[in-house]
């Protein structure tokens, strides 16, 4: 920056100099200087002054550009600038997802005898939500679902508690560790290429009785961000258990903390076992002035979950 403030100062004298001593080309590419050098600084000073959170705000955008193919698809829909955010019922959820009104789950079995790990924290999550939010949640969002685990012992039972929804969205299609890593294919289960993981997902959902509440989004969680940013549907609880590299969390958490109502919460695990997610809630927090509650199991010990309540105002 000093450098640049320094070939300022000396092409304002070359500048004058050319004025005194010179002909019209050489005043001409004195001032073409000049302005270059000025612009280059104030590009700069710009990014340098700019928070990461600003910046996320220019590079990813909650909604989607409205290329003409998705103007024709809100009209079509019925979505204007006018329509009001709204909780969604089971026969629109199904109708706009899945383009009919029969369920995804028709004709699929469950997994019984395949125990799913039940969340640790169930208890502590209900406790928080509740006295957070002063009820139950009616529209719940998981991004990162993996087989059902969270949402069986968790998300799935609070919404159904309310008579409400419970959205995951996941590709199943696994990160670099399920990819690479043996330990991961009796899950992954690639066939011709492609994993079912989303299959042991969708059978565990069965044969916990959660048809009717729960529901798949396959699909990458920033695509489904800025899907449900145009469907604007009320969602009161999004808890994030997707991206655990520094950078992806960050710009999962800018992302859907915008589709949260206001009073809402914004939830993630892995605040203990993943410094890069810890590092990016904090770098949030903090650029959005918010404060990040840690929550603790019935014995007073704090647990690998973290939470942001969106304010009312």
């Amino acid at each position: 920056m000093l450098m640049l403030s320094a070939l300022l100062t000396l092409m304002t004298l070359m500048l004058g100099l050319a004025a005194v001593s010179g002909g019209p080309e050489q005043i001409k590419a004195a001032q073409d200087a000049a302005v270059a050098v000025a612009a280059q600084e104030a590009q700069e000073t710009a990014v340098t002054t700019t928070t990461p959170c600003a910046l996320l705000d220019l590079l990813f955008p909650k909604d989607s550009l409205g290329e003409h193919h998705l103007v024709s698809i809100r009209q079509s829909l019925r979505i204007t600038q006018a329509t009001a955010s709204h909780y969604p019922s089971r026969d629109e959820l199904l109708r706009i997802l899945y383009h009919g009104t029969a369920s995804p789950y028709v004709g699929l079995g469950s997994v019984k005898g395949r125990r799913l790990k039940a969340a640790a924290v169930k208890k502590a999550v209900f406790d928080v939500v509740n006295r957070q939010l002063g009820h139950s949640p009616k529209f719940v969002i998981e991004v990162g679902s993996y087989k059902g685990g969270g949402v069986v012992a968790t998300w799935g039972p609070l919404a159904r508690s309310n008579d409400g929804l419970c959205l995951c969205v996941d590709t199943w299609q696994g990160d670099v560790n399920m990819r690479l890593g043996a330990a991961f294919q009796r899950d992954m289960r690639l066939e011709h290429g492609f994993p079912t993981l989303g299959m042991l997902f969708m059978r565990a959902i069965v044969d916990a009785g959660l048809q009717d509440t729960v529901y798949p989004l396959s699909m990458p969680s920033l695509t489904a961000a800025r899907l449900l940013a145009v469907l604007k549907w009320t969602i009161d609880l999004i808890f994030l258990d997707s991206a655990h590299e520094k950078g992806e969390t960050l710009i999962e958490l800018h992302m859907y903390y915008q589709l949260l109502r206001p009073g809402g919460i914004l939830m993630g695990d892995d605040w203990e076992a993943f410094p890069a997610v810890r590092h990016d809630v904090i770098l949030f927090a903090k650029c959005h002035n918010v404060t990040i509650q840690l929550l603790k199991d019935d014995h007073g010990s704090r647990v690998n979950t973290w939470l942001i309540a969106k304010p009312v105002v």
